[in-house]
């Protein structure tokens, strides 16, 4: 218990007064509750706590707090590395989805287990907003100097649950057939179009998306799908359109490299705009994209997260940073980002 010296203190300053040292929810309460102070401050739970106010409401457990960590430099560790209640999602709230099907848990690279929430299936008189919040964010993009947005509708991300029959399962108008499905994507995009101009917007799609990658988001005929969002895309006039390749290699009969198979080339002819791949190129297989007519960009990402000089060691044919996979979806904010080395 708390010895409660400072009642002299309180009696005599004519002011709020306000105590701290040590107290807990049920003695912070107390210590209010009995005139004792008009305030208490909680410094080192709310260091460890940083929802503490709806842990208090909830009377949810709390987190220790590691005094070694109090005086470090360290602008991560035991600032704001101490997790939430609902760390992932505002107020407790339900993951949105098409769908209410619980997800089975996943096997992360260093072999622990994923758990998910369950999802809750939207609404259909929910669905206007959420394509309103897509056109407001990217006019708060734009407001903000970028050059323009891309609406990500791949790799198993909400759009992508819209529009994946292997996820979807509706009975509405945003479910069952492939026009029904592509439905919430193309309101998407003809909203942020609408917004910020078709000349300023970029779709990307990932439709070969293999069993697992993506949380089971996949779709029994890729190649339809994609070609009608492409049509969807063509018909606002999206400026790109960004494709993943499927993540499978073909071995090359005379080097015996790994090669790209190239399946996304019916989407290349069927854009009408620039035409953009992704996945698994390295600087030859992207170049070669490129002079064949194959694709007008090449989008680098795991190469260029391990390599932040990456179009300087393209042009030198510099060796390359290999890629630390188990850290690509970490929350340390240097770890697998911003430690790979530079050439010089």
């Amino acid at each position: 218990m708390i010895p409660h010296r400072l009642l002299p203190f309180r009696k005599t300053f004519k002011g709020t007064f306000m105590v701290n040292g040590g107290y807990d929810r049920e003695e912070g309460d107390k210590a209010v509750a009995d005139g004792y102070t008009d305030l208490v401050a909680y410094g080192r739970l709310f260091l460890a706590n940083p929802d503490l106010p709806e842990r208090f409401r909830k009377n949810a457990a709390l987190n220790k707090y590691d005094r070694s960590t109090f005086y470090t430099s360290d602008p991560v560790v035991g600032y704001t590395d101490y997790p939430f209640l609902d760390e992932f999602q505002p107020n407790g709230q339900a993951p949105i989805s098409s769908t209410d099907k619980q997800l089975p848990p996943q096997v992360s690279d260093d072999g622990s287990i994923l758990e998910f929430a369950a999802p809750r299936r939207l609404e259909t008189d929910e669905i206007p907003n959420i394509v309103n919040d897509f056109r407001i964010a990217a006019r708060n993009a734009i407001r903000a100097r970028f050059d323009g947005v891309e609406i990500h509708a791949g790799n198993g991300y909400l759009i992508d649950q819209f529009l994946k029959d292997g996820v979807n399962d509706r009975t509405d108008s945003y479910g069952g057939s492939l026009e029904n499905r592509c439905r919430f994507a193309a309101e998407v995009i003809a909203a942020v179009s609408a917004e910020i101009g078709a000349d300023r917007l970029g779709v990307r799609l990932s439709p070969f998306a293999p069993f697992g990658d993506y949380v089971e988001c996949i779709d029994s005929n890729p190649e339809a799908l994609a070609l009608h969002v492409i049509s969807i895309m063509n018909e606002l006039g999206v400026l790109y359109c960004h494709v993943i390749e499927p993540r499978i290699c073909i071995v090359g009969e005379n080097d015996g490299k790994l090669m790209i198979r190239q399946r996304l080339l019916p989407f290349r002819k069927a854009f009408k705009g620039t035409f953009m791949v992704n996945g698994g190129y390295d600087r030859d297989e992207g170049d070669k994209a490129v002079a064949d007519g194959y694709a007008d960009l090449v989008a680098y990402g795991r190469h260029f997260l391990a390599n932040p000089d990456l179009p300087e060691r393209f042009r030198k044919n510099a060796e390359l940073n290999k890629y630390d996979r188990s850290t690509f979806y970490t929350s340390d904010p240097i770890v697998g980002y911003t430690d790979y080395p530079f050439l010089d």
